[in-house]
């Protein structure tokens, strides 16, 4: 089971670790998200057929988002994981929300939900928010989403995600690509 934050080159090296376990010791392997297992986290604390946004902070107003949807004990992914401004992401989900039969109240979590609230609580007011002790990632929902994953095995809607296949999610490119990208841009007028 992996969950690995942070730059470009920690999540490639926590990856190739993770793999190098298992290839030595023959260790099985599943990928989880930050998010997934912080809606699994919010899941836990929440009734039946309730949506639960995940939101992790970027920096520069952006984020990291997926919107959930908690079906008895079953947490499916409504919006895939992604980054966006924190503009845009709610822009996303209001859309969604307002495009499907979906319940109107969602439950947020995630240091962006509480470092964007008043933006959010603006644009989503039917939103609701976790408590602040409640944002970190905790190990034990890591161990429960990788522990449901490994259980199920290889899940029929999601035949990419197997076990012992993780890769790295980039959800947003490194800065340096993204530079390079303006310059060529400029370079092509």
């Amino acid at each position: 089971m992996i969950l690995v934050l942070g730059s470009f080159t920690g999540i490639r090296i926590g990856v190739a670790t993770v793999k190098a376990f298992h290839d030595s010791k023959n260790i099985p392997i599943v990928g989880i998200t930050s998010l997934e297992c912080l809606a699994k986290q919010a899941a836990s604390m929440l009734s039946t057929n309730s949506l639960i946004c995940s939101m992790i902070d970027c920096k520069n107003d952006n984020c990291y988002f997926a919107l959930y949807q908690k079906t008895d004990d079953i947490l499916d992914v409504l919006i895939e994981p992604q980054a966006e401004s924190v503009e845009d992401a709610l822009a996303i989900i209001d859309t969604y929300i307002n495009d499907s039969d979906e319940t109107k109240n969602i439950y947020f979590i995630g240091d962006a939900s509480i470092n964007f609230k008043e933006e959010i609580s603006r644009k989503i007011p039917y939103g609701f928010f976790s408590n602040p002790n409640q944002n970190l990632l905790n190990s034990y929902f890591l161990g429960l989403c990788g522990l449901e994953f490994y259980s199920s095995n290889i899940e029929p809607e999601t035949p990419d995600r197997q076990i012992n296949d993780i890769l790295p999610l980039y959800l947003k490119k490194p800065q340096a690509q993204r530079q390079l990208e303006e310059k060529e841009d400029i370079l092509h007028f």
